[in-house]
C-alpha cells in the first residue's frame, strides 16, 4: 500500500455523526459480496467494488436510530507486528415494543452485515459473509421516569482486519427485485 498526502482545505465541511437510517442483512441472505477496488485512486483500497447482491426474495432490513446517537469507530488493536482493526457501531433505537424486542432478540446471536451512512454521505460496511458483524451489547429499557430513554441501546462489532469499508453500491429494500 502506498500512502498519499492528506491535505485539508480550511473551511471544508466535516459533518460529525451518522444518519438515522441503518440497514441489516443476515449473511445467509447474501449471494455476492464485492471485493475491494483494485484501482489506484486515493482511497480506493478501502472501497468495495460493486453491489452487495442478495439472494432472491431477500432484502435489507431498515432500522431507524435516534438522531445524534449513532457513531462508527475504527480502532487499531493488538501489539506491534500483529496489529488489526475492530469496527464498532453504537446507537439507540426508540421503543421497547414487541417488534423491537423481537428484532434485537434475533440480532443477539445473528451473523450479519450492517450498512451505516455517515453525515458526509459515505456508507460504511460492518462485517462480511466470512467475518460477520455481531451484537456486542444490547440493552432494551422501558425507562423509569419522565426524561429517561425508552428504547434499545446497542453496539455492533466487526473484526474483519480492516477499518469498516466504504460502500457505493445499491441497497435493495424490495424482496421481489
Amino acid at each position: 500500500m502506498s500512502c498519499k498526502d492528506l491535505i485539508n482545505k480550511c473551511g471544508d465541511p466535516n459533518p460529525v455523526g451518522v444518519k438515522v437510517k441503518t440497514y441489516y442483512v443476515s449473511i445467509d441472505d447474501i449471494d455476492v459480496f464485492p471485493p475491494f477496488k483494485t484501482t489506484t485512486a486515493q482511497g480506493d483500497s478501502v472501497v468495495l467494488d460493486g453491489n452487495i447482491t442478495l439472494l432472491p426474495l431477500k432484502a435489507w432490513n431498515r432500522v431507524d436510530i435516534n438522531s445524534k446517537t449513532g457513531e462508527i469507530k475504527d480502532t487499531m488493536v493488538g501489539p506491534l507486528g500483529s496489529r488489526d482493526w475492530e469496527s464498532t457501531f453504537d446507537a439507540i433505537t426508540p421503543k421497547a415494543d414487541p417488534a423491537q424486542v423481537e428484532f434485537f432478540s434475533c440480532l443477539a446471536n445473528g451473523c450479519f452485515v450492517v450498512l451505516v451512512e455517515d453525515k458526509a454521505g459515505n456508507f460504511r460496511v460492518l462485517g462480511n459473509p466470512d467475518l460477520p458483524a455481531s451484537a456486542e451489547t444490547i440493552e432494551i429499557t422501558t425507562g423509569k421516569a419522565s426524561g429517561d430513554n425508552r428504547g434499545t441501546t446497542y453496539q455492533i462489532k466487526a473484526e474483519v482486519g480492516t477499518p469498516a469499508p466504504f460502500y457505493e453500491g445499491t441497497i435493495d429494500l424490495d424482496p421481489l427485485t
